[in-house]
């Protein structure tokens, strides 16, 4: 049986929940799926230099999941209503029986994932969601009488509360497959609705850079971040931020590599959380 992982913004291996979980049992092939929505994209604003950088680190995954002999399938789903059809026609072509995504939260995600799960049903594919953009999932910090927080610095402190150190510890790297999956996955095409920017050398793609700029960070700058993190000219900050937003870095690592530096990360960790609380919200 042939399992697909459909990836979004979570362009990565180490602490994925949806790709951990999918590849519980070594023994099953594994497809990864990403649905090139070229259309939405646009639609939202998205451009060629966010695009470019979407597709440099879709070729950095299809590498890094090859190696764990996962194949990356990658397919036109123009906008975000053509999702459920695509993922409905690659299940058949790959008899997959069960996918697995991370939740997104806004709106437009949320009614597109909505459908996918309604279709997938319908046609008896299970539909496995996990959380890997967050910490601690939205709905589950809230007020004592149920009612979700408004304002921030109370949100904090019962985000800190009810968030474990092991809720805190990222999820590894999936173990190789013990085989490829028996099926002709197509050459990936649809990679040429997004533009192919020229590689930028103060952003380059994939975890293994992300990673890199994150131990740059703790290394050298976040003992000054609450100090000079409000000076445009100065390089105070983590850069940090297309990788988080792309998900080629998971906050969960971020977080949890900074909690490792001591007090002197506590101004970044609150940034952090309040990535976390924008997502509640």
């Amino acid at each position: 049986m042939t399992t697909l992982v459909w990836f979004r913004n979570d362009l990565r291996l180490a602490d994925n929940p949806a790709l951990f979980d999918a590849c519980a049992d070594k023994d099953a092939a594994v497809v990864a799926v990403y649905l090139v929505a070229s259309d939405q994209y646009r639609e939202h604003g998205e451009g060629d230099r966010r695009l470019g950088f979407l597709r440099r680190n879709l070729e950095s995954l299809q590498t890094a999941l090859a190696e764990l002999k996962i194949p990356l399938w990658v397919a036109p789903a123009p906008r975000f209503a053509d999702a459920a059809s695509a993922l409905l026609s690659i299940a058949r072509a790959t008899e997959a029986k069960e996918l697995y995504f991370n939740a997104e939260y806004p709106l437009n995600e949320a009614r597109r994932d909505r459908a996918v799960v309604r279709a997938c049903s319908a046609t008896g594919v299970a539909c496995h969601v996990r959380h890997g953009d967050v910490m601690q999932p939205p709905g589950e910090i809230s007020k004592d009488d149920g009612e979700p927080y408004r304002v921030f610095t109370p949100f904090k402190r019962r985000w800190q509360q009810r968030s474990s150190r092991a809720e805190r510890t990222p999820l590894g790297v999936p173990q190789p497959r013990l085989a490829l999956p028996r099926m002709e996955i197509p050459a990936p095409e649809p990679l040429e609705n997004l533009p192919a920017t020229a590689a930028d050398p103060d952003w380059p793609a994939g975890e293994a850079a992300a990673r890199r700029r994150l131990e740059d960070f703790l290394a050298t700058r976040i003992n000054r971040y609450h100090e000079e993190r409000d000076y445009p000219a100065r390089p105070a900050t983590s850069r940090l931020s297309p990788y988080l937003s792309m998900g080629v870095l998971s906050a969960r690592e971020a977080y949890h590599a900074a909690e490792e530096t001591g007090p002197a990360a506590t101004s970044w960790l609150n940034e952090l959380i309040w990535r976390e609380f924008y997502r509640h919200v």
